[in-house]
């Protein structure tokens, strides 16, 4: 079981996924607990289908694809079902992490 899971819902927001997923692997790089992230892909249309495999210094990533538009709400409600971590980190995906040890 994870320790942390990362959610990130994405509409139409592909450049700004990247950055904040860089800035979040750069972060993790000493986390010492199981954590995932997932992202959901909320019916934007961006193409996510090379991001689990471009980021491998991170444990899992995980892209989930939904076929109509939940919200940001909705959207991570939807994976927090689907999560068993013990702390969920919810995140927009313009978010960059700028401080080490965030």
């Amino acid at each position: 079981m994870d320790a942390l899971r990362i959610q990130i819902v994405n509409y139409k927001t592909k450049s700004y996924l990247l950055e904040c997923l860089v800035s979040l692997s750069d972060d993790l790089a000493s986390f010492q607990e199981h954590y995932s992230v997932v992202i959901l892909d909320n019916a934007s249309g961006d193409d996510l289908s090379d991001v689990s495999t471009r980021f491998p210094q991170l444990q899992r990533v995980e892209v989930v694809q939904e076929e109509k538009n939940l919200g940001f709400g909705g959207g991570h409600n939807l994976l927090a079902k689907r999560s068993e971590a013990e702390y969920l980190l919810l995140l927009n995906p313009d978010t960059k992490i700028t401080e080490p040890g965030t």
